[in-house]
């Protein structure tokens, strides 16, 4: 610090000790929390991802064995041809099972509801679709 015709002028040209410090201190705080932020949005977007293909897999299912139903009038003599339990590829397993309701709605009538389920290790539960058919 030099003194000019009365004024005090600061020639610093680098931090103290002290700004060094607080700056250690704010990095080591919000960097951390950026970093834990980063890694969350990252396991989300993969779980979504899955989800998404799961969805994909089920209503792609769903549409085939609807398509065959609608193909075959004489289904219902056999309705177990749907099903299935398959190991696909990335480590998604479909199942789809075939469920017998017999007197279901106000006309009782002869109900089966078939179920697709897929099921991956991101999602334990897996993602279901079900419909129901009748004779008719």
């Amino acid at each position: 610090m030099t003194i000019k015709m009365g004024r005090i002028t600061n020639n610093q040209q680098g931090s103290t000790l002290f700004e060094l410090i607080v700056v250690m201190i704010l990095v080591g705080v919000a960097l951390p929390s950026i970093l834990g932020l980063m890694g969350m949005i990252g396991v989300y977007t993969a779980r979504y991802s899955v989800m998404e293909t799961a969805v994909g897999l089920a209503e792609s299912r769903m549409e085939e064995i609807c398509g065959r139903k609608a193909a075959d009038p004489n289904w219902y003599t056999d309705p177990s041809q749907f099903e299935e339990d398959v190991n696909l590829a990335d480590g998604y397993r479909r199942t789809v099972a075939v469920t017998s309701l017999s007197g279901w709605g106000s006309e009782s009538l002869d109900t089966w509801e078939v179920t697709v389920t897929v099921s991956h290790r991101v999602l334990p539960n897996g993602y279901s679709l079900a419909v129901r058919f009748t004779r008719y």
